[in-house]
């Protein structure tokens, strides 16, 4: 009768081998990526408070005219009756704004031109603020805030968020014209537009809340 290798030795003298296989790492630079979002959402919100800042010290050294006009503008009740109206004017800046943002994506200069884009926002709703004090005073400024620059408020959260999804289109790009890496077939444009969509909506609800505070602080108001 044949004797089997495993009959004659019933154990292994094998000792047992631990695994070897290398614990999955975390996703290399995932944190890196986090603080460089926190940074520019950090960059960007201080770029668009000094364009204010210094929006509020041009409309005090501006030409009289000119802030009387700006002011008057800003404090038109007849611009606030219609619901409709006052949502097509916050909703059609919303939209030129984000628009704006997502060019600046599809451009490798985007990365410079974004913190430029938030600057010049910044400057000219302090322009306006400035021009509303110096012609209506302490209770002009509050009407103003509640009635135009709160939606604004809503506006900058929205772009704040899209316009980093936008850097990162616009740093692909840059790399690629640097030649530091070659021209990929699945960039993220989709996810770019994908997005685009996502803070058109946004803005349209934002826009309807903003347009429906307006009217009725208008309507107590002005």
């Amino acid at each position: 009768m044949r004797t089997t290798k495993a009959t004659i030795f019933p154990f292994s003298w094998r000792l047992p081998q631990k695994d070897r296989t290398p614990s999955r790492p975390a996703v290399p630079g995932e944190a890196e990526r986090e603080q460089r979002r926190i940074f520019w959402h950090f960059l960007l919100g201080s770029v668009f408070l000094a364009g204010y800042l210094g929006g509020l010290w041009a409309g005090r050294t501006q030409e009289p005219e000119f802030g009387r006009s700006l002011a008057l503008f800003y404090m038109d009740s007849s611009q606030y009756l219609a619901y409709g109206g006052v949502f097509g004017s916050l909703f059609s800046g919303s939209f030129l704004q984000l628009t704006t943002v997502l060019l600046m994506g599809f451009s490798a200069l985007g990365v410079g031109l974004l913190p430029v884009f938030f600057l010049a926002k910044g400057a000219f709703c302090g322009l306006g603020a400035a021009s509303v004090y110096l012609q209506g005073g302490a209770r002009g400024l509050v009407v103003h805030w509640l009635i135009n620059s709160l939606p604004d408020l809503f506006l900058l959260f929205v772009l704040l968020w899209f316009a980093l999804r936008a850097k990162t289109m616009a740093e692909d790009l840059g790399r690629c014209l640097q030649g530091g890496s070659r021209l990929r077939r699945t960039m993220p444009v989709g996810k770019l537009l994908l997005d685009y969509g996502l803070a058109l909506l946004l803005a349209a609800l934002l826009s309807a809340l903003g347009a429906a505070l307006a009217v009725i602080f208008a309507g107590v108001l002005l």
